[in-house]
């Protein structure tokens, strides 16, 4: 490769009277010198004789140079490493000398064995690696340094990703990526379009045509190696999300096998339907991402918030935000988003609350979570805890809910910091629980789970609770009933048609993509639902989508019924029946139910509301919300925010019989 232009500006004061055949016993530890703000960064390059054979341990240290280079010089030539940190402790050893100092700077093993590797493969170039070019006991200097981490990044000529050591699955799951990079060269060129729909039963049963059905079966060992290596670590941590979507060119490393990140996107990918919490997802949120950011399409701090709230962990609960700010160019451009590590994870997140409340009320949305289990304490309870990974989908997914009627929030400017105003109407209390086994539809249940529980348990307890009713008025509740639990999804919806025009159905497939991305968009409260639902979802759908629904439910409530495999057809060449194709995209949306009851109302018979939802609390219409939310009144008259809900006929504005200046104020707390 070649070296840095002369041109760069860099500090190397190396010792000159230091022969590196004596490095190994310098014992002093080495001390960093400050950086020269506000664009300087140091990094790294082997000295003589730093590569070591495969067998050696922690006794056996890697030396380097350490320099200082600026990214205000227009021309640099470095390589960045995103890797995990693994444990933390620090067990091995590297020796530095440069900056005026040399001596020893303790790392972890998997930093350690990353250096190995990598400057086997690149003995005469420059290395950037957090945990060795970044003062991390200096957090004057972190918060700095973590300012640069985008440019740092984007302007490396390859970003090398280091899983970890080879096992026993990593020849497997390379193996069948190479297979996938040689059969399909034009889906994993690095400039191709990796469009939401690649995952659909027609895209990967147009790779079966292509080269057979072997490849794709469940039963490929590169398969099952594939989800072994998804498991690795590097796939769960928050940075390594920034720095991989930031990232031009990546290259990924396992032991010494490597490929490219498309190819590897794409494998990972083509796996079958399995839990949402797993490397699979986390590879397919960050190529999203890149995709996004290589067409210039903005996301809002919200909802990649939300995107990586399951996927990704981070040790210091600052860094939910920390970490993010960099993957959208205006982020920063706002006080209160800037890495700041004085502050404390209470008053960030109150912070960050508020300012997504001025711009977006679906802050709310992503208030409820199942488990509860946040590390920030002391929280109001209109403030999301990012470090609590159990948030359910979110009801309004597909964005075409319009509860409010599009009215807006107005912020209030005498709220303490711990406390939001707003204003709207009390529509409905609830008056007890209906269903409540939540669990039976998390991730981790299996489709023939969630089928029995929604045919057996859930659907006749609702029946029951609202008493015996004419044939006609049961079909209007079933209908109900569906469009609850699935929210109203507008994919769901779709596949009840009886036959399928194939032009339509791509320029559907189009127009879900382009949906799709609007989750990505900021003002998602100013969109129009009559474009996004159309005739599919919405107040009234067409009387022929209630009798199909009528009609899969009767076939599905069949004891003869044989349950169906997601992954069955999604693997093979076969044509699912017309239930099945419903039930692929219903017995998904059912997560939807994870963490959530049923509960009766005083009007509008039923709602599906966060399982903390207690008899009392109210539903209320906010203006600036897209979705019904619940409220809980407190002493002091003041309330406290319980979650959003899904109310059939009250989702699209049907309740809002008021003018603006009529509507209530409470305060939540």
């Amino acid at each position: 490769m070649d070296q840095p232009s002369q041109t760069l500006t860099r500090r190397s004061f190396k010792l000159q009277s230091a022969r590196t055949d004596d490095l190994d016993n310098v014992e002093d530890l080495f001390t960093f010198r400050p950086l020269e703000p506000p664009s300087s960064f140091r990094v790294i390059k082997p000295l003589p004789n730093t590569a070591l054979p495969d067998d050696a341990g922690p006794q056996r240290t890697l030396r380097f140079s350490i320099e200082e280079l600026s990214l205000d010089s227009p021309s640099l030539s470095y390589r960045t490493i995103s890797y995990a940190w693994g444990t933390g402790e620090k067990t091995h050893a590297i020796h530095l000398d440069g900056l005026g100092c040399r001596g020893v700077l303790r790392t972890t093993e998997n930093a350690w064995s990353a250096l190995r590797v990598i400057t086997g493969d690149h003995p005469e170039d420059y290395l950037w690696m957090d945990q060795i070019c970044i003062n991390q006991e200096n957090f004057e200097e972190r918060s700095q340094q973590v300012s640069l981490m985008a440019q740092i990044f984007a302007r490396s000529e390859e970003c090398v990703i280091w899983l970890g050591p080879e096992d026993k699955w990593t020849k497997d799951a390379f193996h069948l990526i190479n297979i996938l990079q040689k059969n399909l060269p034009d889906l994993v060129h690095k400039d191709a379009q990796h469009e939401r729909t690649r995952l659909s039963l027609k895209f990967r049963q147009d790779l079966i045509r292509r080269f057979g059905e072997g490849t794709l079966q469940p039963n490929h060992p590169g398969w099952e190696a594939m989800k072994h290596v998804l498991a690795r670590s590097w796939f769960t941590r928050l940075w390594t999300f920034q720095e991989s979507v930031i990232s031009a060119n990546l290259i990924l490393r396992c032991g010494d096998l490597r490929t490219a990140w498309e190819s590897f996107a794409l494998t990972a990918m083509l796996l079958g339907y399995g839990d949402y919490n797993d490397g699979k997802a986390a590879a397919y949120v960050i190529e999203d991402h890149r995709q996004m950011r290589a067409e210039g399409r903005r996301v809002s701090l919200l909802h990649l918030l939300n995107d990586v709230r399951v996927n990704f962990a981070c040790t210091d609960p600052r860094d939910r935000i920390f970490a993010l700010l960099d993957v959208q160019p205006d982020f920063k451009s706002h006080p209160i988003l800037q890495a700041n590590y004085s502050q404390t994870d209470a008053e960030l997140f109150i912070k960050v609350a508020k300012y997504l409340i001025a711009d977006s009320f679906s802050v709310l949305q992503y208030v409820f979570t199942y488990d509860g289990e946040g590390e920030v304490e002391g929280l109001p309870s209109f403030v999301p805890d990012w470090t609590d990974t159990s948030g359910p989908w979110l009801i309004n997914y597909d964005l075409h809910f319009w509860s409010s009627q599009g009215r807006k929030h107005t912020v209030a400017q005498n709220d303490s910091e711990r406390e939001l105003t707003v204003s709207g109407k009390l529509v409905a209390k609830v008056t007890g629980v209906i269903y409540k086994k939540p669990e039976k539809f998390d991730y981790g249940s299996s489709p023939s789970e969630r089928i029995d529980e929604f045919r057996n348990v859930l659907m006749p307890s609702i029946l029951e609770a609202l008493g015996s009713c004419e044939r006609s008025v049961i079909e209007e509740i079933r209908v109900s009933i569906v469009r609850t639990v699935c929210c109203d999804r507008s994919y769901v919806m779709r596949a009840l048609r009886e036959e399928e025009d194939e032009e339509e159905e791509k320029k559907e497939e189009k127009e879900e993509a382009q949906r799709a991305d609007t989750i990505h968009r900021e003002c998602n409260e100013e969109q129009d639902s009559q474009s996004i639902g159309e005739d599919v979802v919405g107040p009234h759908i067409p009387c022929e989508y209630r009798k199909a629904i009528n009609l899969m439910l009767d076939q599905l409530m069949d004891e003869e019924y044989v349950h169906f495999n997601l992954d069955e057809y999604a693997n093979t060449s076969h044509q699912p029946s017309r239930l099945d194709k419903w039930l692929r995209g219903f017995v998904p949306a059912l997560t939807t139910m994870w963490g959530r009851y049923i509960v009766s109302l005083d009007r509008y018979s039923f709602a599906m509301c966060p399982h903390t939802t207690l008899p009392g609390d109210g539903v209320y219409i906010l203006h600036g919300s897209t979705v019904p939310i619940v409220l809980r009144p407190t002493e002091g008259g003041k309330y406290t925010l319980v979650g959003p809900c899904f109310v059939d006929g009250i989702m699209y504005g049907e309740s809002v019989d008021w003018e603006k200046d009529e509507a209530d104020t409470f305060c939540i707390v």
